[in-house]
């Protein structure tokens, strides 16, 4: 069998499984020609299949993802403090702003705790993320980046930042129970509330990008494992 004969016959296969699952992304009766379907149609009713076909996740696919979900909140909470601390909290924590509430460079006792546990904090913290949005892989697989980057960022607003059951600066918990002015003085009090919507923003942006990219992996891979079974029954 041909190089061209087999793509052919590939696409064949896939679109009419498609259409027996996915009526709906069948392409209209003006595409058909001579009783033979259009490359293009098949193409196209193929891309649209790789947002809505159901696949099997496996174990190793979550493991993947419960990585990648670790690996982007460690960077990007590392890279979002290292911008924060030098652009807005720096100066507030060197006059002593932040001694009272927090472990700080002034007092480098204390200190060394932070340095010896900040990333394997962060690494817990990560892996813990990703396995608490494990059992909804396969709802944000079948959804675009878009709808999969702003329904992840709602919820981790809500949850890390808004609706936290600990009084904190920038929660309603915080806002209910906490004194005026507990919270550390900043020159500009609006900045200290960018740091976390950005560094979850990019968060967010990397896993629905990842999860994108690994949906359409499995979809190549389970295309790429259909000539096999047509060469074994011609």
């Amino acid at each position: 069998m041909s190089i061209k004969r087999l793509k052919l016959t590939r696409l064949t296969r896939s679109f009419w499984k498609r259409q027996r699952n996915f009526p709906h992304l069948s392409p209209a009766p003006q595409q058909w020609k001579a009783g033979q379907l259009s490359r293009e149609a098949l193409g196209g009713t193929e891309r649209n299949s790789v947002q809505s076909i159901p696949d099997d996740i496996g174990v190793r696919d979550y493991a993947k993802f419960v990585g990648v979900v670790t690996l982007a909140h460690v960077v990007t909470y590392i890279l979002a403090g290292m911008l924060a601390y030098e652009f807005i909290y720096r100066n507030a924590i060197d006059m002593g702003g932040f001694d009272q509430f927090m472990r700080t460079p002034n007092e480098p006792e204390e200190w060394q705790h932070v340095e010896t546990w900040l990333f394997p904090a962060q690494i817990l913290r990560g892996a813990l993320f990703g396995l608490a949005l494990c059992p909804f892989l396969t709802v944000l697989s079948s959804w675009s980046f878009r709808k999969r980057f702003c329904a992840l960022l709602f919820v981790l607003l809500v949850f890390s930042v808004w609706s936290v059951t600990m009084p904190g600066p920038g929660s309603i918990e915080g806002w209910l129970y906490l004194r005026p002015g507990a919270a550390p003085k900043l020159p500009n009090p609006l900045l200290g509330y960018i740091e976390v919507p950005v560094q979850l923003a990019c968060f967010t942006a990397l896993i629905a990008w990842r999860i994108g990219k690994a949906k359409k992996k499995r979809f190549c891979a389970q295309q790429d494992a259909e000539p096999d079974g047509v060469n074994a029954a011609g």
